[in-house]
């Protein structure tokens, strides 16, 4: 019989960060162009409905039409994890088991980690029949998150782009003398 191997969630790189925030732009651009961005007369509308609105675009479009699938994913997952990130106690990691890794969000709860593995939650309601399969998926999360909701008094979220000055150095640094 095999051990399990253990989990270890490390804080995100410089290049896991960029990863991120380059997928976040194409949230918001993808929202833009499918016109599924809140009107002034939503005010209630957010990052979750704007997800599902972006995910019925897609499904609506010819295939030929439609952006490539895994992008959708990866920037419908960003921008819903960065929703989870700015209202509840989670953080953006790198979570290694064995030799699997991937990004997730996590939330240390004293003896035990919430971790949402935020893109392959986003990749199994891909093609989900339901017009609001997103927003279906968050109202599920609620036992889990409840007591990590963010207080007026905590800190805010770390920003994606804190740490990014060291990759652009590194790069000065890779680049030939003139």
């Amino acid at each position: 019989m095999s051990e399990e191997p253990s989990t270890t969630f490390s804080p995100l790189e410089a290049g896991e960060r960029l990863f991120l925030m380059q997928h976040l732009v194409s949230f918001m651009e993808m929202a833009q162009a499918a016109d599924a961005e809140p009107r002034e007369d939503e005010p209630d509308i957010d990052t979750p409905q704007v997800a599902d609105r972006l995910l019925r675009w897609w499904r609506a479009q010819p295939e030929d039409a439609r952006p490539d699938a895994n992008e959708l994913v990866w920037a419908v997952a960003t921008g819903v994890g960065e929703y989870l990130r700015e209202v509840a106690h989670l953080d953006w990691r790198l979570v290694t088991q064995g030799e699997d890794a991937y990004l997730a969000l996590v939330a240390d709860r004293g003896d035990t980690n919430l971790v949402l593995a935020i893109a392959d939650s986003v990749a199994k309601r891909f093609d989900a029949s339901e017009d609001d399969a997103i927003c279906e998926y968050l109202s599920g999360l609620g036992e889990h998150v409840e007591g990590l909701l963010r207080g007026e008094n905590d800190p805010p979220p770390e920003p994606l782009d804190a740490g990014l000055e060291a990759l652009d150095e590194d790069d000065e640094d890779d680049r030939p003398a003139p």
